[in-house]
């Protein structure tokens, strides 16, 4: 029996080690499978941009007038109301002026130039109002005056009071006023942000009591 154990003991002593295997480097299958977590986001950004990105793409603004531009504006009489989703715009008068009113604060105070050359005053009053919970934000500078393919910025220096954003029911009365010269047909557009195709006001209309001696309206 001892004989047989020290075989036993001395074979499995005559067993070599066996030989240990390298350990493998684990960064290539990381940068492998961070590569394909990358590729598959961009594949989803760019699908998603292609499914919800148009809307944005639509509704930003344009300084050129185009017939699909034009074609979505609003439309409205000066005296008429509009309301807008939770926003009421109205202009009270549009007209042309000798001696234009001046709002209490201006876009830029005590900067009111004279007339150029063959130009005349364009002033009108504006109200907005806000229905929703929403803020709504309002900026004279949104106002421009439009005759054909041509338009004018406000004159800053009789134009206000400056930009500000409406709380629940909180309401704006503005006065815009441009320097421009006589043009037939002359419209008031407002482009705010939450219309941004904007709203063209067609007719020119004095203030009641008032008369717009250049155009012979009462």
């Amino acid at each position: 029996m001892n004989r047989t154990a020290g075989k036993r003991r001395q074979k499995a002593s005559d067993i070599p080690p066996q030989k240990r295997g390298k350990r493998r480097n684990p960064l290539p299958a990381l940068l492998v499978l961070l590569s394909v977590v990358l590729v598959g986001g961009m594949a989803a950004g760019w699908l998603f941009l292609g499914c919800f990105g148009g809307e944005e793409a639509t509704n930003s603004r344009s300084t050129d007038s185009s017939a699909e531009e034009a074609t979505t504006r609003l439309k409205i009489q000066t005296g008429a109301p509009l309301k807008v989703g939770d926003v009421l715009f109205e202009v009270d008068s549009f007209h042309l002026v000798v001696v234009p009113g001046a709002p209490d604060h201006t876009l830029t105070e005590g900067m009111a130039f004279p007339l150029g050359e063959g130009d005349v005053f364009y002033q009108a009053r504006v109200r907005i109002k806000s229905r929703g919970r929403l803020p709504v934000r309002v900026d004279p500078n949104d106002f421009q005056l439009v005759a054909d393919d041509e338009r004018w910025q406000v004159d800053p220096g009789r134009t206000g009071p400056p930009p500000r954003t409406l709380r629940y029911r909180a309401s704006l009365d503005l006065v815009v006023t441009f320097r421009a010269p006589v043009r037939e047909g002359a419209s008031l557009l407002y482009s705010p942000a939450w219309h941004p195709y904007g709203i063209i006001v067609e007719e020119m209309l004095a203030p009641k009591g008032e008369t717009s001696e250049e155009m012979g309206e009462k």
